[in-house]
C-alpha cells in the first residue's frame, strides 16, 4: 500500500477550500453576514417633524390636540360615570317618592274614615242630648270635658241649647257660652286665612312702574 508520503509527491497538494458544487467551475465562498440597519431615531422635535414632514409648530400644535383629546376622552367617561351615579339615585328617590305618596294616601284614607266616623257618632250624640229634658242634658254637659261636649254643642239648634243654657248654673252657663264663643272665632280666623292664601296676590301681578322723574326746579334770583 502506498505511503501517504508518496500520494503528496505523485498527487501534489491539494487545495483547501469548500467543496465544489456539482456544475460550478471552483469552490462557493462563504456568504457574507447580512448587518441590519437600525432605525433612526429623532433627537429633537424638530428631527421629528422634519421626519414626519411638518414644521416644530405644527407637530406642537398636533401634540397638544392628542394631549387635550385624551382629556377629553378621560372627562367624557367621568360624567359618564357620573350620570350612571346619578340616575340610579335619581330611580332610587323615585322608588321612596312613591313609597311615601303611597303610605300618605293610605294614612289619608284612615283619617278620613276616622273624620267620617267621628263626625256620625257626633251627629247621633246630638240628636241624644235634643231629645232629652233641657234640665237633665244640662246636669251631663256640665260634668263633660270641653272636648266631649263643645262639638256637642256647637252643632245643637238654637232653641235646644237656649234651654239647656238656661238650665245650668250661672257659672257653668257663662263657661260654655264663653268657650263656645272662642271655638267660634278660632274657626272664622281659619277660614279667614283659608281666604287669603286662595286669592291671588295684585301685588305680584301687577308690574312694577317706575315714579315720574321731576322737573328740575329752578332757583328764583334775588
Amino acid at each position: 500500500m502506498p505511503s501517504a508520503a508518496y500520494r503528496a509527491a505523485g498527487l501534489g497538494a491539494e487545495k483547501v477550500g469548500t467543496p465544489a458544487l456539482p456544475g460550478s467551475r471552483g469552490p462557493v465562498a462563504s456568504p457574507a453576514a447580512t448587518v441590519a440597519l437600525a432605525p433612526v431615531c429623532a433627537t429633537s422635535i424638530n428631527d421629528l417633524a422634519k421626519q414626519a414632514g411638518m414644521s416644530p409648530s405644527e407637530l406642537q400644535v398636533l401634540q397638544s390636540l392628542g394631549t387635550r383629546r385624551t382629556q377629553l376622552d378621560a372627562r367624557e367617561k367621568q360624567i359618564a360615570s357620573q350620570e350612571a351615579l346619578i340616575q340610579a339615585a335619581d330611580a332610587k328617590l323615585d322608588g321612596r317618592i312613591k313609597q311615601m305618596e303611597a303610605l300618605k294616601a293610605q294614612i289619608q284614607g284612615l283619617l278620613d274614615q276616622a273624620s267620617k266616623g267621628a263626625d256620625e257618632d257626633t251627629a247621633r250624640m246630638i240628636k241624644v242630648y235634643e231629645s232629652m229634658k233641657p234640665k237633665d242634658a244640662a246636669r251631663v254637659l256640665e260634668t263633660m270635658r270641653d272636648d266631649v261636649r263643645l262639638p256637642i254643642v256647637a252643632k245643637m239648634k238654637e232653641r235646644n241649647l237656649a234651654a239647656i243654657l238656661a238650665q245650668m248654673t250661672p257659672a257653668g252657663a257663662k263657661e260654655l257660652t264663653e268657650k263656645l264663643a272662642m271655638r267660634m272665632k278660632q274657626s272664622e280666623d281659619i277660614q279667614t286665612k283659608l281666604n287669603q292664601m286662595a286669592k291671588p296676590n295684585p301685588m305680584a301681578a301687577k308690574p312694577a312702574t317706575s315714579a315720574p322723574a321731576q322737573a328740575p326746579q329752578t332757583q328764583a334770583r334775588k
